[in-house]
């Protein structure tokens, strides 16, 4: 549930970056959010990889 939920931060982050009027501000949310999104989606892969043993895609984490 933790890993969802810090997926849906970092999506929340890279909407409101577009919305920003402050191009600094927007630029660190957007990175931010990208951060959150491929760290936590790689590591909800890589715990379906461990538990499906032959599932074939990894991101950053094996």
């Amino acid at each position: 549930m933790f890993l969802n939920a810090m997926i849906v931060a970092g999506m929340i982050l890279l909407t409101e970056a577009g919305n920003s009027t402050d191009a600094r501000k927007g630029r660190i949310m957007a990175i931010a959010g990208l951060f959150l999104v491929a760290v936590f989606f790689s590591l909800i892969l890589s715990v379906f990889r461990s538990k499906a043993q032959g599932y074939p895609y990894s991101f950053l984490f094996k």
